[in-house]
């Protein structure tokens, strides 16, 4: 089975089934910026719309 496939798979707990999923972010240093703050943030970004993206 899948990593995809075991994450879509409902857990119970404490009485609730919970549905989890998972996302990667790959940033290049210094490709993608050249400041470690910048780079994160923008790694962090660009996770956040993999999120929004894929609930649609």
């Amino acid at each position: 089975m899948s990593p995809t496939t075991c994450l879509h798979q409902p857990i119970e707990v404490v009485g609730k089934l919970l549905v989890t999923s998972a996302s990667i972010g790959v940033a290049v240093f210094p490709e993608d910026d050249d400041c470690i703050e910048d780079l994160l943030y923008s790694l962090l970004t660009v996770q956040a719309l993999a999120v929004l993206v894929s609930q649609y």
